[in-house]
């Protein structure tokens, strides 16, 4: 059950890159996009809480970590991933976000002083050296800076995501923390809707009320199906399978990325861009 938990995480949160891209050719802008995600997910951790009545944390510091974790690990992941989607596509998002693990190896050596073995330096450089090449041979046209830099900044908050786990989900039930860390990951995108896309709070109600069901439907399944269920079926799969384990079931997210904006949206590689992307897996799967 614990690998079955893990396997639909992933395959649910393959299919952001894909939905999203749905969403957008319906005139929604990717920060009105990262904003509804965290709305409803969040709203449905809130439910979710509300009848299991877990735990909430009382300790300032704590709850500061966690608005800090909602601010870098949900506001800028939820924003840049989708960035990333819109100018690169949803393949190219989803391979460079699992430039992660490059990051939280790096913040595990630097920061906590961890011992770091050979063999995942190895795993690390085999990951490293296929996230440069998709970069620069991965299309059979040229990716653009901006799709290249948010990709690889939704794989540094992704990171984030997996560090603030490391320090609050030993101590906190994760519905807690989703609870309050998406919310909080919503108002902090907020603002910059309104300077960037020059949205108002009204302008983004009625886009809402104004899209066909079938927008809204994605925008939903994005935020419930791919955001609430998928997160809360993960936490399932720890509880039972080891964090090492699940790591390498979830690299079939990518995998489910690329295979759905190949026949959703005609997103191809060059031959040169799959072999690459097949060393971002395997360095991760060393790792």
């Amino acid at each position: 059950m614990g690998i079955a938990y893990l396997l639909c995480a992933a395959c649910l949160w393959g299919m952001i890159g894909p939905i999203s891209k749905v969403v957008f050719a319906a005139g929604f802008t990717p920060l009105e996009t990262a904003f509804w995600r965290g709305v409803i997910a969040g709203i449905a951790f809130i439910v979710h809480w509300l009848f299991k009545r877990y735990d909430v944390p009382t300790d300032r510091k704590q709850i500061f970590g966690i608005t800090v974790f909602g601010i870098f690990g949900v506001a800028l992941l939820e924003g840049s991933y989708v960035y990333a989607v819109h100018y690169g596509g949803a393949a190219l998002a989803s391979v460079l976000l699992y430039s992660a693990p490059i990051w939280v190896n790096l913040a595990s050596w630097l920061i906590f002083k961890e011992s770091i073995p050979a063999r995942r330096w190895m795993a690390l450089s085999i990951t490293m050296l296929g996230v440069i090449g998709v970069c620069f041979w991965g299309a059979t046209a040229k990716f653009s800076s901006e799709a290249i830099f948010w990709g690889l900044m939704s794989g540094l908050s992704y990171a984030g995501f997996y560090l603030a786990g490391k320090i609050y989900f030993d101590r906190t039930n994760p519905v807690v923390v989703y609870m309050i860390a998406f919310p909080v990951g919503s108002i902090a995108i907020w603002p910059f809707m309104t300077s960037v896309a020059g949205l108002s709070t009204a302008g983004l109600l009625g886009n809402v009320a104004n899209a066909e069901p079938s927008t809204v439907g994605a925008l939903t399944a994005i935020g419930l199906l791919c955001t609430y269920v998928a997160y809360w079926l993960y936490s399932k799969g720890l509880q039972l399978v080891d964090a090492g384990k699940a790591a390498i079931i979830t690299m079939i997210e990518p995998l489910v990325s690329v295979t759905l904006a190949a026949i959703m949206f005609g997103e191809m590689f060059s031959i040169a861009g799959y072999f690459f992307a097949a060393m971002v897996i395997l360095g991760v799967t060393l790792a």
